[in-house]
């Protein structure tokens, strides 16, 4: 198989970058870290879990990464239809 020229793995991530914006109209973004011996699909799971608990109706996209600076995981999501919502309550 042949390797991508940068060309082509720019038009990807184009690519990418269009197709989740088009998912939603996306308003807000979030980061979260989760501290301890968490594994990242254990990271996940608590974050849909909060998700579905707190804020049911929103929709949102997200990945997860490990903590490059401490243990850990870090979530980076962004969030649609959050229309009324407040962030001191959440």
């Amino acid at each position: 198989m042949r390797e991508q020229t940068a060309e082509q793995k720019e038009r990807m991530k184009q690519q990418i970058v269009d197709w989740v914006h088009g998912l939603c109209p996306w308003s807000e973004w979030f980061t979260g870290t989760f501290e301890g011996e968490f594994s990242e699909n254990s990271a996940r799971k608590a974050f849909e879990r909060f998700m579905r608990k707190h804020l049911p109706r929103v929709s949102y996209f997200y990945v997860t990464e490990r903590n490059p600076s401490r243990e850990g995981h870090h979530v980076h999501a962004l969030m649609g239809t959050c229309t009324g919502l407040q962030r001191k309550p959440i």
